[in-house]
């Protein structure tokens, strides 16, 4: 009775395959191993149906709609989810194209943000230039108040000494005519003589009175070149030396601007070649010697654009360039400039105006 019932007795296949199993094993091999056994070619469409071959005959003829509504599930089922994986491929891409619009959005932002920032860099920069304009324009107003305060007073102690040697000539012919008679006749002619050298000097002093006032006196020079095609061209010839005429610094010194147009030193054929010139002024016993100046400069303006510009300073009263400005022994002084301040390149493009404007300015 036991065995009838043990799972570990061995039995054949009930569909007579041949191979005999172990009772508990059974329906393991009729489910897997026996050759009999055939499962629902739809198996794959979800036809859990087995069965042997008859079965399965009977099977497929009575289950028609039911395989149809498999296989119409299973290529729905198909269908949904080529469809989601498209969908998921283009919300990829979607969430792919959202990050690189928002790295480029953000790029834009950070453009945006420091095209701002240079935008008040610039205002700031334009008005602190602006402000800086109107000190200068302000102190350049102050200077020139002074200036012509000077020259007022020049004016006005020129005219006091004018004055006095009028008395002083006055006084004399007084004293001439008062003592005409107590006088011998080379005595007379010695009060003549010197009354004569009297007048003399008077119209020395007057004419270097006029000269003076007549001398070009500002913050800084400008020499108007015109003709400027004319004399270049004819520099390149002959290296022709044009020169300014005799002008006051602020401080007092007197100068000119000697100018070679084709350059000379290191910039000849090149650069046009500008050095300041010392001359003995009427004003030299009062000034300090050598000139103390601490900056200087020289700027280039074509047709009234200012086009190029160099410069130099010391901070040391002169520097090496100290005995370049001493008081100049006899008319002349030495001189101080630059061999290549300004490249022809600059002047290539002159309009019909034909004028070239250098601006000379020394502190001191």
């Amino acid at each position: 009775e036991h065995l009838k019932t043990c799972d570990f007795e061995t039995i054949q296949c009930n569909l007579r395959c041949g191979e005999a199993v172990l009772r508990k094993n059974l329906i393991n091999h009729l489910d897997k191993d026996c050759p009999f056994i055939s499962t629902c070619e739809y198996s794959d469409f979800g036809c859990l149906f087995k069965g042997t071959r008859d079965q399965l005959y009977n099977h497929m003829s009575q289950a028609i709609n039911q395989h149809f509504s498999l296989e119409v599930k299973h290529e729905i089922r198909n269908f949904k989810k080529e469809f989601s994986d498209k969908l998921q491929e283009k919300d990829l891409r979607i969430q792919k194209i959202t990050k690189e619009f928002d790295a480029q959005l953000k790029e834009k932002d950070d453009e945006i943000k420091q095209l701002r920032e240079d935008v008040d860099c610039a205002k700031k920069d334009l008005q602190r230039t602006s402000n800086e304009n109107k000190e200068n324009h302000k102190a350049i107003e102050e200077t020139k108040r002074d200036f012509n305060r000077v020259i007022d007073e020049t004016k006005i102690e020129q005219q006091k000494a004018l004055n006095k040697s009028m008395e002083i000539m006055s006084m004399m012919f007084d004293i001439m005519d008062k003592n005409t008679h107590e006088f011998t006749n080379g005595s007379l002619r010695e009060r003549s003589d010197h009354v004569h050298n009297l007048n003399k000097k008077l119209a020395k002093e007057n004419k270097l009175t006029l000269q003076i006032l007549r001398l070009p006196q500002c913050p800084y020079y400008s020499f108007t070149i015109e003709n400027f095609k004319t004399q270049f061209e004819e520099a390149k010839k002959t290296n022709k030396r044009i020169s300014s005429p005799n002008f006051l610094t602020i401080n007092g010194y007197l100068g000119r601007l000697n100018i070679y147009l084709n350059g000379g030193g290191n910039g000849k054929d090149s650069h046009v070649t500008v050095f300041f010139r010392n001359l003995k002024g009427p004003y030299d016993n009062s000034l300090k010697w050598p000139i103390p100046w601490k900056s200087l400069s020289l700027t280039l303006f074509v047709n009234s654009k200012e086009i190029g510009k160099e410069s130099d300073q010391s901070s040391d009263g002169g520097g090496k360039w100290k005995d370049h400005f001493i008081r100049p022994i006899g008319d002349k002084g030495k001189g101080f400039g630059f061999d290549k301040p300004f490249n022809h390149k600059l002047i290539d493009n002159l309009t019909d105006e034909d004028v070239v404007v250098i601006k000379y300015d020394m502190d001191c």
